[in-house]
């Protein structure tokens, strides 16, 4: 998944609410730092080690899940851990942790990234794949009780030493299906059944197992956030209807669901809570306070579609195609221009974003940055020292634009903050280093107007 996929999106991570901390119980899960980690993964065979810092939000989001995992996984000799990145770095670039939360998986010491879900019912599902056989060996009247409340897969075989419960075995063990549970019981003919919470049991049809669990094990509308990986794995634009979680929903899910039927391929439909999640609405340029309503993103955070007509498939259906055609053309996002840029350091929005972009007459180094983002936050005080150096240099701007809540298709970006510096109406990637020497270094280097004969004259607005 890529990087603005997992920034942007769902600010619904962000967003989503956490129980104050003194009602989440951590006490199955053990703290990490340099005096215990290598003893903690050498003494157990199975260690999950989530890499947080205190001010994120999505580590915030994760604890009470992390903290339930924890205390189901103990009996099961799956240790839970976690190390504050931010004191404990050298850990944390050991293994090469560049976000956070980032959760490694240690079998017999050695280090695995983590690619589950962010529920607690996710994570104790992976780590009991990973730490256990690939399928569980059941007897017949086993069955429903092992496959009640999960996602399971379980097969049928004549004979375990079979070609085709070998095959069953090697699609267990694979990765992409670490939201299933696998069991095999013996029985007189060779079936495999699918039982999930959205739909009755299905018998796998055709030779590639693999491919029809994840074609029938999802619902077609899934809620976020906990869906939000997989389907930023098909990379299509996505849909989400916002519900009142108080109503009943069962018809508009229903209307969604065969749109999305309709619409496989061009864009994928999900819902959430949209009393919950109200300022990813506004986010979207949608109507605020009120659901039910729908809206689309495309998955590199940088277009929206807000939906004012009916909640019916065929009106659904029709708008999707329109998205996926580029017939109907995003909203793009933008605060109000300032009517006071006299800082230091220029404020642009999406509106007038592209004047800096396209002019030839300037240099302008424009910081992208999210008002959550650490990073930005610790730049935050060298990149005014920088404005204020060049603040009275007409022909040098230094420029900031929160991309949280400005669309700026103009732009590649894949994190926050990065730096765009544009010369002579070309932009290209800022590579330098994030002190104020580096960045007065780099203008000297590329920049004309860096000189005391590009410095004179007063600042003027573009």
């Amino acid at each position: 998944m890529n990087m603005i996929a997992t920034l942007l999106m769902l600010a619904l991570l962000a967003l989503a609410g956490v129980r104050a901390e003194e009602e989440i119980d951590e006490s199955d899960v053990v703290v990490l730092g340099t005096d215990n980690f290598d003893t903690v993964v050498a003494d157990n065979e199975f260690v999950l080690v989530e890499f947080y810092a205190p001010w994120c939000g999505h580590c915030k989001r994760l604890k009470p899940e992390y903290a339930k995992a924890a205390t189901e996984l103990k009996e099961s000799g799956v240790v839970l851990g976690m190390v504050d990145a931010t004191v404990e770095s050298d850990l944390a670039g050991k293994f090469e942790v560049r976000g956070y939360p980032t959760l490694k998986f240690f079998r017999g010491g050695k280090p695995a990234d983590y690619n589950g879900g962010r529920t607690a019912p996710e994570i104790v599902a992976w780590c009991a794949k990973k730490s256990g056989p690939p399928s569980t060996e059941l007897e017949a009247d086993a069955v429903a009780a092992f496959v009640e409340g999960k996602a399971a897969v379980v097969g049928t075989f004549a004979s375990r030493d079979s070609a085709a419960y070998k095959a069953f075995i090697d699609v267990a063990k694979d990765g992409d299906l670490d939201d299933f549970v696998f069991a095999d019981v013996a029985g007189d003919a060779d079936s495999v059944t699918l039982y999930t919470a959205h739909a009755e049991p299905q018998v796998a049809e055709g030779d590639d197992l693999k491919a029809f669990v994840l074609a029938n094990g999802y619902p077609l509308v899934d809620e976020l956030p906990a869906a939000w990986e997989r389907y930023s794995k098909k990379g299509l634009p996505l849909a989400i209807l916002f519900i009142d979680p108080a109503a009943d929903n069962a018809a508009l899910l229903a209307e969604a669901t065969a749109a999305a039927a309709a619409s496989e391929g061009k864009l994928s439909f999900s819902f959430a809570d949209g009393v919950r999640f109200a300022q990813q609405i506004d986010r979207m340029g949608g109507r605020s306070g009120e659901v039910p309503q729908i809206a689309a993103m495309k998955l590199d955070g940088k277009a929206n579609y807000p939906y004012d007509g009916e909640l019916t498939s065929a009106a659904l259906t029709a708008w999707a195609a329109g998205i996926a055609d580029g017939s109907i053309q995003p909203h793009l996002k933008s605060e109000p221009v300032p009517e006071d840029n006299d800082g230091p350091v220029t404020v642009l929005v999406g509106k007038n974003i592209d004047e800096y972009l396209t002019q030839t007459e300037k240099d302008v180094l424009i910081e992208i940055y999210a008002p959550w983002c650490g990073h930005c936050k610790s730049l935050a005080p060298i990149y005014e020292e920088l404005g204020a150096k060049y603040a009275d240099n007409k022909n040098i701007v230094i420029a900031k634009i929160d991309g949280t809540a400005n669309d700026v298709p103009a732009l590649e970006y894949s994190g926050f903050p990065t730096l765009k510096f544009v010369s002579g109406g070309k932009v290209q990637d800022y590579d330098g280093g994030r002190t104020l020497d580096d960045f007065v270094a780099f203008f000297e280097k590329n920049s004309a107007h860096a000189t005391a004969e590009g410095a004179s004259g007063d600042k003027e607005e573009l």
